[in-house]
């Protein structure tokens, strides 16, 4: 069924752009950094990032990595950590994460998703405002906006500075729609886990889900579509009335 929109929130990664090229090989990168500046020899990498939700190099949906924000992962990292004894010196483990994160964000394969651009720009040609609300850092959404060549079709980017209400938080969604005076119901939020639907539902939105196979079961009963890939959003979304 069509549904009319006046504002489209889209998530970034998985939705956007593909999550595990981009992604585990930040994850990879960024593990080996920490460790290496932390002089630990004992534990391996690849223990943390099965804490993070990253198995022999593939991301779990429901995992850290995928949906969790930087605080999420610097308790992790620490919980491992502390396993073996070790305990951070450092009263912001989150911090360290995501600057070894930024810092290592070179390693990533920035792709996008199917019918990106083309999609967007039909959206934008539409009158509909559009909007990123990711739990990403702003350096790292900037670098990969900016690789896809999308980032002027956005007219509000949210990322997680470590003041923000993240993701389900509602602050966000509320923020967007405010500044351009658009009601909950007439706006979408496009993502592809749990914590993109519960952030469409505390915000009032409509939830269209980004997803296949098994994780498309997982969001049917909270979205009011799923698509394989953004371009499926073609036949479902019209401009305002």
């Amino acid at each position: 069924a069509k549904m009319r929109a006046e504002a489209v929130i889209f998530d970034k990664d998985g939705t956007l752009m593909k999550f595990d090229p981009f992604w585990v090989r930040v994850a990879e990168s960024a593990v080996q950094d920490i460790l290496n500046r932390l002089n630990i020899n004992n534990v391996q990498a690849e223990e943390i990032l099965e804490a993070f939700g990253v198995h022999n190099g593939v991301s779990d949906v429901n995992g850290i990595l995928r949906k969790g924000t930087y605080e999420q992962a610097g308790e992790a990292l620490c919980e491992m950590l502390e396993r073996y004894g070790i305990k951070i010196e450092t009263a912001e483990p989150a911090a360290l994460v995501r600057e070894a994160f930024a810092a290592n964000a070179g390693a990533g394969e920035i792709k996008g998703c199917a019918g990106l651009k083309e999609t967007l720009s039909r959206l934008k040609s539409l009158g509909i405002r559009l909007a990123v609300v990711t739990t990403d850092s702003a350096d790292i959404t900037g670098k990969c906006l900016k690789g896809l060549g999308i980032e002027s079709f956005f007219d509000k980017i949210y990322t997680d500075d470590g003041r923000t209400p993240t993701k389900p938080e509602p602050y966000c969604a509320e923020d967007f729609l405010k500044a351009y005076g658009i009601k909950p119901e007439n706006a979408v939020m496009v993502g592809d886990t749990l914590t993109d639907a519960r952030f469409a539902e505390n915000a009032g939105m409509k939830f269209i889900a980004v997803a296949s196979g098994a994780a498309g079961k997982e969001l049917e009963d909270r979205a009011a579509a799923v698509i394989p890939d953004i371009s499926g959003l073609d036949h479902i979304i019209e401009g305002r009335a």
